[in-house]
């Protein structure tokens, strides 16, 4: 007899049901000893979401096994009739089917409710307005101070703390913990973004040292991802380029003259689409007014702009031809 009354979309890979099925718990994690005690045949609301094998696959094995300490509570409906349905929580009840046969019973928390349009209602509204999934930057405070080994994690820690940046959700909520007396903070998407590849790792400090120098005076004490990923693309790609300190000497004179940083985006200028590439047109503006200003001054000195408008310009191409094909 089996107990997966939860539809999957697709099946749980071999390798991992071989693996984790009927594996002990987490750190010896157990149920918790209140709540109400349902059949692990308890349906799951009709109007749900099948939830995906392949998506059981990656939260069983991103902890390692099943933690009672992450699986809170499922919410089900109690009909007059008495009929029962899971309106939050499928996904960590089908895991348990999935992964402990022999399991009966799940705790949960039962709500009773006049009708199933009521049920309705209720999946609405804790799906809509009652939730709110936390940012990225909360979730990568707590796997930090959680101790989790996720990947990249070491190098952006590593950044941080050779910049005195720090990632936070607030005043009293940041990481590394070291920099309690930071003065900026910024997003985790371009850091992650600055050291996924580890031969760069070098430049995103480079860039963000340059970057908290020239924005000195800035009172949000937030880092603006793009100009920084901006800073750190010309130094990914200039490599060779040896006269960095006539750059960071007029960037920084630049700014107090001009420290607008939607100026210093260059979106008007050439043409921005998605999040992840707009640093590229941003490089590609910076360095244009850098060697336009410095030719006469530094003669024999400044980079050649083709490396980066050859990058901006290939990008913009791919990007046409994929819209050409859209419509």
């Amino acid at each position: 007899m089996t107990n997966n009354t939860i539809k999957l979309q697709n099946a749980i890979p071999k390798k991992v049901l071989e693996k984790y099925r009927g594996a002990p718990y987490v750190d010896g994690s157990q149920p918790g000893k209140n709540g109400t005690y349902v059949p692990i045949t308890t349906p799951n609301f009709p109007d749900n979401r099948d939830p995906k094998g392949t998506d059981l696959a990656d939260y069983i094995k991103k902890s390692d096994g099943f933690h009672w300490g992450l699986y809170g509570s499922p919410l089900v409906a109690e009909l007059p009739s008495g009929e029962r349905v899971i309106y939050d929580g499928g996904h960590r009840v089908a895991m348990l089917q999935s992964f402990y046969p022999e399991i009966t019973e799940f705790p949960c928390t039962v709500i009773q409710v006049s009708s199933m349009e009521e049920v309705n209602r209720l999946f609405y509204k804790i799906n809509g307005f009652s939730s709110k999934n936390v940012t990225s930057e909360l979730r990568f405070i707590n796997q930090i101070k959680g101790q989790e080994n996720m990947p990249h994690h070491d190098k952006m820690i590593a950044v941080l703390e050779k910049t005195g940046l720090v990632v936070a959700e607030n005043e009293d909520n940041f990481v590394p913990v070291k920099n309690k007396n930071f003065r900026f903070k910024m997003n985790v998407g371009p850091l992650y973004d600055m050291v996924y590849d580890a031969r760069y790792v070098d430049n995103a400090i480079w860039a963000l040292n340059l970057y908290k120098k020239a924005w000195d005076y800035d009172t949000t004490k937030v880092v603006t991802g793009q100009i920084a990923k901006a800073l750190w693309q010309l130094k990914c790609t200039y490599s060779d380029y040896k006269h960095w300190d006539l750059f960071e000497d007029w960037l920084v004179g630049a700014i107090s003259y001009n420290s607008s940083k939607r100026d210093w985006l260059f979106s008007t200028k050439y043409e921005h689409d998605r999040m992840e590439k707009r640093f590229l047109g941003t490089a590609l503006g910076i360095m244009e007014i850098f060697i336009n200003n410095s030719n006469k001054k530094y003669p024999g000195k400044t980079p050649k702009l083709a490396l980066i408008e050859s990058l901006y310009k290939e990008h913009a191409d791919k990007r046409k031809q994929k819209l050409s094909k859209v419509a």
